[in-house]
């Protein structure tokens, strides 16, 4: 295990780490991508213009992953767009919903449970 005191060269990064939920590729433009998912540029750029370190959350991850990748951050961006979050058909709740839904558990808890501020701003 590497010890920072130990090594007075050794530099901690203190800066917030901030995920940002990945939005998955639409099904018109899969052909014409060679990934699932992405994050517009804008977006990971407003994370990093506020000092702070853009961590991208696969809009898909499992909730075990989730899990791990939510307690090495500091909050979330949600963004968005054009994406059904519930079929019109079958009534059926898209991945990205159920990924953000656990998110927004995760800062309530952190909120009410440990009261840490465990911000989230969603945009679109």
């Amino acid at each position: 295990m590497f010890d920072c005191e130990a090594n007075r060269d050794c530099e901690v990064d203190y800066r917030p780490r901030i995920g940002i939920l990945t939005q998955p590729v639409p099904d018109a433009k899969k052909k014409a991508f060679d990934y699932d998912s992405y994050i517009l540029e804008i977006n990971e750029n407003f994370i990093r213009w506020s000092g702070s370190v853009p961590v991208a959350i696969p809009f898909d991850a499992t909730p075990e992953q989730l899990d791990k990748i939510l307690r090495q951050i500091n909050g979330v961006l949600f963004t968005g767009g054009a994406l059904d979050l519930v079929s019109k058909t079958s009534g059926a709740y898209h991945q990205y919903y159920k990924t953000a839904k656990q998110i927004f558990s995760y800062s309530l808890y952190m909120k009410d449970t440990k009261n840490m501020t465990w911000p989230i701003l969603g945009i679109c």
